[in-house]
């Protein structure tokens, strides 16, 4: 069942009382799930039933049913909690709970090798492309799928053309070392300074390491590239 529309799809065409039911508790998967695949940066989202023999036995319930959503598993499972809420004028009888699941699925975004990559090469970079993107499904994704941004990571090993990259496959690059000479960057309003200092530790890209100017103080200095940092304030340090 699609969800991309802002009604969903059914091929249902008569409603009775029960079906009335069901198309409320769809809408609201459909809304969900529209969610889920925004949180992945996913795209067309759709919404299987599970046990569809129970869904079909749904109770009638005069107000709209309650959803409690719990975490959707890796292949896209989804429990549900659906229950009649009490009402003013609401019987007894049609107070009611069921737990049923859903999978849900919707378009990702994968990054594949876009030629062979040879162990410690660094996944982007000037020169030659390195890597593209390709849309996957959720329910067909590897479950440690490498969903970063590549800049600063390299191969821990070969890796060939077209080959989904995976967190095994990678690994972030130590940009400076503990003692490495390196440039400070500094921007002023719209001037761009630069001077030198001395790595009081190792770190990746993004990082925040302690740099010594002249055998002054050691301040803190985010990497911003191999051997460059540029001084940082009132930023905790990962």
């Amino acid at each position: 069942m699609s969800c991309t529309d802002t009604s969903p799809q059914s091929d249902q065409s008569d409603k009775s009382s029960d079906q009335r039911v069901q198309g409320e508790v769809i809408s609201q998967l459909c809304e969900h799930s529209r969610l889920l695949a925004k949180r992945f940066n996913g795209r067309n989202p759709r919404v299987v039933l599970l046990h569809k023999e129970r869904w079909q036995q749904l109770p009638d319930c005069p107000v709209t049913p309650d959803i409690r959503f719990s975490a959707m598993a890796q292949n896209g499972k989804l429990p549900l909690l659906i229950s009649c809420p009490d009402h003013l004028g609401t019987f007894p009888e049609h107070r009611w709970k069921q737990r049923l699941a859903v999978r849900v699925d919707f378009d990702v975004s994968v990054l594949l090798a876009d030629r062979d990559l040879n162990r410690g090469e660094a996944l982007s970079g000037p020169g030659q492309p390195r890597l593209k993107t390709s849309k996957v499904r959720l329910s067909s994704l590897k479950p440690n799928v490498f969903q970063d941004n590549p800049s600063g990571y390299i191969a821990t090993r070969k890796i060939g053309a077209g080959t989904v990259i995976t967190t095994d496959m990678v690994k972030r690059a130590t940009a400076i070392r503990r003692g490495q000479h390196l440039t400070i960057v500094v921007q002023s309003e719209n001037i761009e300074l630069t001077t030198t200092g001395v790595a009081m530790e190792s770190g990746h890209i993004g990082d925040i390491i302690l740099v010594q100017k002249d055998n002054g103080r050691p301040f803190k200095c985010r990497v911003i590239n191999e051997g460059e940092v540029r001084p940082v304030e009132g930023e905790r340090r990962s």
